[in-house]
């Protein structure tokens, strides 16, 4: 038998770049930090290296486990008031891997470029895998309970946060998959209100 392979190459291009015309800047280059590697420290020299040796400025701070910590309603009503509730989970191990790795990197000098990253599904009675419609307000909740208790109960310096991770993602847990962009425009304005 025969294979015949044709390749067509594309016809030649003309790319001109203009240094004085910006449409993006770059701020850097980055690392998405796992917290869940946080162990005994044992991830700081890998962290010094990045900084110190990589330059590398910016960091996702990644916490290990699905956006599930509030297994049950446990903040009903439209404002944070449950705070004997989420003071328990977030004094608990794996977030305190992650408020670690964070506090490191602060100490490192690393607080603009910090970003705590939560994915995976969320709790089953929010939906699990898809965000159910009407429950944004309670994952914007539980969202803020968190970003909250890291600036002021671990006095954590960042200032950007990615609010979803891949929400139109579908297959993979990577994060809770939304409806579309209406659920998520509602997630982020319910977020900025808490």
């Amino acid at each position: 038998s025969a294979v015949a392979v044709l390749t067509v190459l594309p016809a030649a291009g003309t790319l001109i770049v203009n240094g004085a015309q910006t449409y993006q800047t770059i701020d850097g280059f980055g690392v998405n930090a796992n917290s869940g590697s946080w162990i005994n420290n044992e991830v700081q020299p890998v962290l010094d290296a990045l900084i110190d040796q990589a330059g590398m400025t910016l960091f996702l701070a990644e916490f290990v486990g699905n956006d599930n910590w509030e297994a049950a309603n446990a903040n009903p009503g439209a404002s944070l008031t449950n705070w004997t509730y989420f003071n328990s989970v977030y004094s608990g191990p794996n977030f305190q891997q992650l408020w670690g790795m964070m506090a490191y990197l602060n100490q490192r000098g690393i607080t603009y470029g910090l970003m705590p990253k939560f994915t995976g599904y969320t709790a089953l009675w929010m939906g699990g895998r898809s965000l159910t419609p009407g429950y944004e307000n309670d994952y914007a909740k539980m969202l803020a309970s968190a970003l909250i208790y890291a600036r002021q109960t671990q006095n954590l310096q960042f200032t950007v946060v990615p609010p979803l991770n891949e929400p139109d993602i579908t297959g993979f847990d990577t994060g809770v998959q939304l409806s579309g962009a209406s659920q998520y425009v509602t997630v982020v304005d319910d977020l900025g209100l808490q």
